[in-house]
């Protein structure tokens, strides 16, 4: 508890009343000029944002240029021209 009572009491002499009002102006005026906690965050969010819209592309960049080099293969029937003997169609039609 010690260094809260120190703490409080610094921050006693550093806000003291008897100062000048253009120390308090001026004060005043530096704590305006900062932006507000909301906008701090959004701006966080907003680089958040654009860095994982950034790192999306480069991974879709590098799929299709994987994709681009190895073409597929070219498609064959998979199906047999004529069918066996021992199919109900062979066996239908007779040879």
């Amino acid at each position: 508890m010690r260094d809260l009572d120190k703490w409080l009491e610094d921050a006693a002499k550093a806000t003291r009343s008897d100062l000048p009002k253009s120390h308090w102006s001026m004060i005043q005026t530096r704590v305006g000029l900062e932006p507000a906690p909301v906008v701090l965050a959004l701006k966080n969010n907003a680089r958040l944002v654009m860095a994982c819209a950034a790192i999306s592309a480069f991974i879709a960049c590098i799929g299709m240029s994987s994709l681009m080099s190895n073409p597929p293969r070219n498609s064959a029937a998979m199906w047999i021209s004529s069918p066996p003997a021992a199919s109900p169609y062979g066996l239908l039609i007779g040879h």
